[in-house]
């Protein structure tokens, strides 16, 4: 027994950093989400949360399935781009097991990627080869949900009645933009570096130094797989579209029609909430939500019920990637005899 708390003192005082950001950060969503609950009215939140029945979540949970295929299908491309083969439904338990610990840390899909570079490393494929290729996945999502994010929201406040001066506003914004996304997009394809020039021209040497060599092996993937590059393009554009029906469908069994485009909202706003430093974005969805629903149908109960719904559907999520974790953790290291010889009293 001793033994054991001096390997968990070991472990605090080596991660010490990462663990009281962990936890200070869930202390932050624990108040967020609390506090909500004083916000809504709980007699109405009880009814909203009964109305939806056992099978309309089965429907909704079943229906979530196809999002967690189409993101590892993309995953898949980018892993066969570096010429290593993964049986599809390997690479989807792996993906579930690297969602637990994405889930539960502030970092998001960030979180969970080592984890994920070290499931690969099961298949000899080397730790920073496969940690590259999450880093890659990830930013493909961000590349190309950045730019529809900011199509719908230019779309939103054009639709508010600005003046002439703040739409040509917003329309010189919105070149800016497509401006950029082409840059990036068309130095990507080319081999030429994003991060680098920006560091020379910031006069950071030590950091243009490092940056150089780890950003050619990024580079090298869109300039020898340009078509890979494209496809996983085009399926984020299909992952976002089925999200969004994932959305229109609980939207329905709650028995609610918020049209196409506060359905997309609804979608835009989920993916900031998880931009927040916050595990599982705890509070933070919850009052999103609700405040964009009483906004839209004056029922702040429906923007806490439809977050405790998908917030229960990601939670059953966690906890299937949390057994092949586990599954994967105990075949590597044999954790059930290391448990008990660490408990085993001398």
């Amino acid at each position: 027994m001793i033994k054991f708390i001096k390997v968990i003192k070991d472990y605090y005082h080596l991660h010490r950093k990462n663990i009281l950001i962990i936890f200070f950060s869930s202390i932050l969503g624990v108040i967020l989400f609390i506090s909500v609950f004083l916000y809504v009215d709980y007699r109405d939140l009880i009814k909203d949360i009964l109305r939806f029945s056992w099978w309309k979540f089965l429907v909704f949970f079943a229906a979530s399935v196809f999002t967690f295929i189409a993101v590892t299908y993309r995953w898949s491309l980018i892993v066969k781009a570096y010429g290593f083969k993964i049986p599809f439904w390997r690479l989807f338990r792996y993906r579930l097991a690297g969602y637990t610990f994405s889930y539960m840390t502030p970092l998001n899909e960030f979180g969970g990627a080592p984890f994920r570079a070290y499931l690969l490393a099961r298949e000899n494929i080397p730790f920073n080869t496969g940690l590259l290729t999450i880093i890659l996945e990830n930013f493909v999502e961000v590349f190309t949900q950045s730019f529809v994010v900011t199509f719908f929201i230019a779309v939103f406040l054009s639709n508010l009645g600005l003046s002439t001066k703040a739409l040509w506003l917003l329309a010189l914004a919105i070149i800016f933009f497509i401006f950029l996304v082409v840059l990036v997009y068309y130095r990507l394809r080319n081999g030429k570096p994003l991060v680098t020039p920006l560091l020379k021209v910031l006069k950071l040497k030590k950091l243009h130094g490092k940056m150089d060599e780890s950003e050619q092996y990024f580079l090298e993937f869109f300039t020898k797989h340009k078509k890979i590059f494209f496809k996983t393009i085009c399926v984020s554009l299909l992952i976002f579209i089925i999200s969004v029906g994932e959305i229109w469908l609980l939207l329905q069994l709650m028995g609610f029609k918020m049209g196409v485009f506060n359905t997309f909202f609804t979608k835009i706003i989920l993916n900031l909430a998880n931009t927040i430093p916050v595990p599982a974005a705890l509070g933070v969805s919850e009052w999103a939500q609700t405040g964009f629903f009483e906004t839209i149908l004056h029922n702040k109960s429906a923007g806490l019920t439809f977050s405790m719904i998908f917030r229960a559907k990601n939670v059953f999520y966690s906890l299937i990637g949390f057994i092949f974790l586990v599954h994967f953790w105990q075949k590597r290291v044999k954790l059930d005899k290391k448990i008990k010889n660490l408990l085993k009293i001398n």
